[in-house]
């Protein structure tokens, strides 16, 4: 993959994991019409500020005019995605109630450990109501109940496949005490004050509110951390025990996947670490590792089968750029 595409994937990444808030209406231009509903500049121009963002501050290359060219174009196609998936889910009558969105939002502050309140007060530091925040998740869900439905239903997944998927594979589910981790990297100015450095601190303990009141790890990975893999979203894939800085070292060892940690200082620089998966000395029998597989494998056939599904949708509708 060439440079070009790897910086739209990983600007665009970021665009999928936050799409835009809702704003008030303004008098804009129509950009595109997909099968007689517009799609607006405002609407564009919502769309393309978190990719423009985040490539003028991680790329500086000579080809950056190029760059934001064409991912500015395939912000435009992915707006027309999403209209036609929203037209869809009208025309197979799919709906999700409130007291789903409710239900959805309690056990996620459940999960995450905040209050209603702490996640308002979240949502308010965005610029963001509680309002279209549920709004939002009610468009995420009603397409998730349309591709489960087009495609979901449509895959079919054999014990063949998942053995032959585990010897293939061995490597992950084999070798010494390791944990796969994601991270957030900020350095500390070398010779700043002490104000200097402690602006940096409170910016790392913001990172981590916000993700503790429910934002993804990987997406503020991707936008913030100025560390190792941060086209990855911090994933810096299994490290072995005693290969990280003591103090990052002890803290990771010491997570279960899925949790994220406090704040570490160490190495010029402060930390935040999510595990996302571990494995122990020895090979995972197959039985343990089994519905890992199935999730992996389904997920590589979930994509596959999107793109020629929403490819077919394209080639079926009346689409028209302006």
């Amino acid at each position: 993959m060439n440079l070009i595409k790897t910086w739209l994937l990983v600007a665009l990444a970021g665009a999928l994991l936050f799409p835009p808030a809702l704003s008030a209406e303004i008098v804009d231009r129509i950009v595109a019409v997909v099968n007689g509903e517009a799609i607006t500049l405002s609407e564009w121009d919502a769309a393309f500020e978190s990719v423009k963002e985040r490539i003028d501050k991680g790329y500086q290359g000579q080809n950056k005019e190029q760059i934001m060219a064409e991912a500015r174009q395939a912000t435009l196609e992915r707006l027309i995605n999403s209209k036609l998936m929203e037209l869809e889910s009208r025309k197979a009558g799919l709906t999700v109630k409130d007291e789903e969105i409710n239900a959805a939002i309690r056990d996620m502050v459940a999960q995450k450990k905040v209050s209603l309140e702490e996640l308002n007060r979240s949502l308010a530091q965005q610029g963001v109501t509680l309002a279209q925040y549920k709004e939002g998740m009610k468009e995420t869900m009603t397409r998730q109940r349309l591709i489960r439905r087009e495609i979901g239903s449509k895959i079919t997944i054999t014990d063949e496949e998942i053995g032959s998927y585990y010897e293939a594979h061995r490597q992950e589910y084999e070798g010494t005490e390791a944990v796969r981790v994601r991270l957030i990297f900020l350095p500390l100015p070398k010779g700043a004050d002490d104000a200097a450095r402690q602006r940096v601190r409170d910016e790392v303990g913001s990172l981590l509110d916000r993700i503790r009141n429910g934002e993804p790890f990987e997406a503020m990975a991707y936008r913030f951390t100025k560390g190792p893999a941060a086209e990855q979203g911090g994933d810096i894939g299994f490290v072995e025990r005693g290969s990280l800085a003591p103090e990052v070292d002890r803290e990771v060892f010491r997570l279960k996947p899925g949790e994220v940690s406090g704040v570490i200082e160490a190495a010029g620089g402060l930390y935040l670490l999510k595990v996302v998966d571990q494995r122990g000395a020895g090979l995972k029998p197959l039985a343990a590792v089994r519905d890992e597989i199935r999730s992996r494998i389904e997920e590589e056939k979930m994509n596959r089968k999107f793109e020629e599904w929403i490819t077919d949708l394209r080639k079926g509708a009346l689409i028209e750029i302006k």
